[in-house]
């Protein structure tokens, strides 16, 4: 008798897409198997998913560790056959490309990975192919101290996600700052694992225009760009930067624009050996240059309400659906995908989403939140914090409310407008703590 089919997903600290994978598998007739780290809260979802689970390890570590994957993928091969595995975590992205490597499942390489995510060696590798003009270097204190005699510069760690301590020159900015980031990144426990045990910070040219994310997912070398989001307002406090509002597809450039963004992308991607999976690419466009530049390229799915955008205005469905089917043998699935993406690029394009995200205000309490309803209903608007909660103080992004607008084309400027005046009064009070 044939073994059955099983997807192994990395679970940080009781937090992943696991209803997502569980609803793929169902449908494709795979088995789930779920490696956890210990979770850091205790309602973390992975206690509501468990059910219909083939298995569930939960560690007593707070993060996993290619020690502890490789004993459970070895353990899994002895009654499945493994098709996949997958985490929806960064900090998780070299760990699975390792696994599948080593289980001889097509991924990208785990050097490639880690090369994309190192953004030093990033904005190297796109200077030497001429795919970028920006300069960047290691931040030191020496450095700083220069800083004022420099053109506008922004600084950000070497590794890292959701933004954590990332600003521009314009700032004032004290070694002491930086040390103290770097104190906060050591203590963490959530994040610290994307940030590969380096503490470095880089220093590169400012880079203008209009900010874009694009959602790129490659199959064997070739690539499909499944949706493009302008970055509508951007807030840069507290040594970070905040996107508080976005719109899909882009308002202010012509599709000979947009085109020439996802060429310009595609290229970069080869130029990083980047051919198998999901990409949250992040670019400006600077008319004034007529030039796009990379500001990073992230090996995963856009956060926040990227998936439910792609979805309200691409029928090529969830991203995770196609990153597994991405990674797949399977001639069923194989079939399935190309199906789906033979419709990437049939935008409706008399519809635009527009996503607001509010922010917390680090190491304060939220005491009330006062909703300024504007006069289109969102089709999704998700709680994420609430009154009473704690803002971690820390220079990340921490979202307390998010909300997404499904709009026809002469709806979605007023909308904007609205929301540019503030859709979430939060109210807070100093933590005791």
């Amino acid at each position: 008798m044939d073994k059955p089919k099983i997807i192994l997903v990395l679970v940080h600290q009781g937090f992943s897409h696991l209803d997502d994978i569980q609803r793929f598998a169902q449908q494709f007739g795979f088995a789930v198997s779920a490696l956890s780290s210990a979770p850091s809260v205790d309602g973390a979802p992975i206690y509501g998913q468990a059910d219909d689970l083939s298995s569930l390890t939960i560690l007593d570590q707070p993060s996993l560790d290619w020690d502890v994957v490789k004993e459970e993928i070895i353990r899994l091969k002895r009654e499945f056959i493994l098709s996949a595995v997958i985490s929806s975590y960064e900090g998780y992205r070299v760990l699975m490309a390792k696994s599948n490597e080593y289980s001889q499942i097509r991924d990208c390489s785990p050097q490639a990975i880690l090369g994309a995510m190192d953004k030093l060696n990033l904005r190297v590798r796109l200077n030497e192919a001429g795919l970028s003009n920006v300069k960047s270097s290691l931040l030191s204190q020496s450095t700083l101290a220069n800083l004022n005699f420099l053109p506008k510069q922004f600084i950000k760690p070497r590794f890292g996600i959701n933004s954590f301590g990332c600003f521009s020159s314009e700032n004032d900015v004290l070694w002491s700052d930086i040390v103290e980031l770097q104190e906060k990144i050591k203590s963490d426990q959530f994040l610290k694992t994307a940030f590969f045990n380096s503490l470095d910070f880089i220093i590169e040219d400012y880079i203008n225009g209009t900010e874009f994310s694009f959602e790129v997912l490659a199959v064997n070398g070739q690539y499909y760009v499944l949706g493009v989001h302008e970055k509508v307002e951007l807030q840069e406090v507290h040594k970070t930067v905040l996107e508080t509002l976005d719109v899909s597809p882009p308002i202010s450039i012509n599709d000979s624009v947009l085109d020439s963004g996802k060429d310009f992308l595609t290229s970069v991607l080869k130029c990083l050996n980047l051919d198998q999976g999901v990409f949250h690419v992040e670019a400006r466009w600077d008319q004034a240059s007529n030039k796009w530049e990379v500001i990073e390229v992230n090996p995963r799915m856009g956060g926040g309400l990227i998936d439910e955008s792609v979805q309200a205005l691409n029928d090529g469905g969830h991203l995770m659906d196609l990153w597994l089917m991405s990674l797949m043998e399977d001639a069923e699935i194989i079939e399935a995908l190309i199906k789906r993406l033979h419709h990437v690029d049939e935008y409706k394009k008399d519809k635009f989403t527009v996503s607001a995200y509010c922010f917390g205000e680090p190491g304060k309490l939220i005491n009330a939140m006062i909703e300024r309803k504007p006069k289109f209903a969102p089709i999704k608007l998700a709680d994420i914090l609430t009154i009473g909660d704690y803002i971690p103080n820390l220079n990340r992004e921490v979202p307390i409310k998010e909300a997404m607008w499904v709009v026809e084309r002469q709806e979605v400027t007023s909308l904007l407008d609205e929301l540019k005046l503030g859709w979430v009064d939060v109210k807070y009070v100093d933590s005791l703590g």
